[in-house]
């Protein structure tokens, strides 16, 4: 029975099915477990006072600082911000700033919500491979997150309703078994999704 298979991988991964949006055992497939959604509303408040910038995702975070000159540390590896974001320009607006890597692990919730609210400026896809982000990987491999598709999405908090923090820039990596990023926006919970757009208020 396919449940009972989906429910000893969630068991050996740890995954709390409880969190799950709707029916547990209507999942097929290892991927609906992967791409679960959640009742993040009950099990993951998220209440975003002025002057605050949540976790976009679940996942090990590292926080770090950096000028737009600096190489970015991931993993031992060394990384430009130009490269990462796509953009000279945009990296030159971002001058001395902080920053924090979520690293998403297959057991992890896999959507990405917006860190603060604010008006999206810009919002693009950066076609690329899709390496292995694993660390095992990253010896053979130099610098997959320069090469991997990416989303690039820059949001202005400064602006009413935002929450006045500046701008943010989100960098979704995609890796080998993500295999693809889906862009998707809901005033709602997960109803009625909608692609994001400059110009949108997320």
């Amino acid at each position: 029975e396919p449940h009972r298979a989906i429910e000893a991988m969630a068991n050996r991964l740890r995954i709390n099915l409880d969190e799950v949006a709707g029916k547990a055992t209507a999942m097929r497939t290892y991927r609906d477990l992967f791409e679960r959604q959640i009742r993040y509303w009950d099990v993951r408040p998220m209440p975003a006072p002025a002057g605050r910038l949540l976790s976009p995702a679940d996942g090990k975070a590292l926080a770090f600082g950096f000028r737009r000159d600096a190489m970015l540390p991931v993993k031992a590896k060394w990384i430009a911000i130009p490269e990462l974001v796509g953009s000279t320009d945009l990296a030159s607006i971002l001058g001395a700033t902080a920053g924090v890597i979520v690293r998403l692990t297959p057991d992890a919730y896999h959507y990405v919500h917006a860190p603060a609210s604010g008006l999206v400026r810009s919002h693009r896809l950066i076609d690329g491979e899709l390496h292995s982000c694993n660390p095992a990987a990253l010896v053979t491999f130099t610098q997959p997150y320069i090469a991997n598709l990416r989303r690039v999405t820059v949001i202005d908090t400064d602006v009413d309703g935002g929450s006045n923090i500046g701008l943010i820039v989100v960098v979704n990596v995609a890796a080998m078994m993500l295999g693809r990023i889906e862009d998707a926006y809901c005033e709602l919970r997960y109803d009625a999704p909608s692609t994001l757009a400059p110009g949108d208020f997320a």
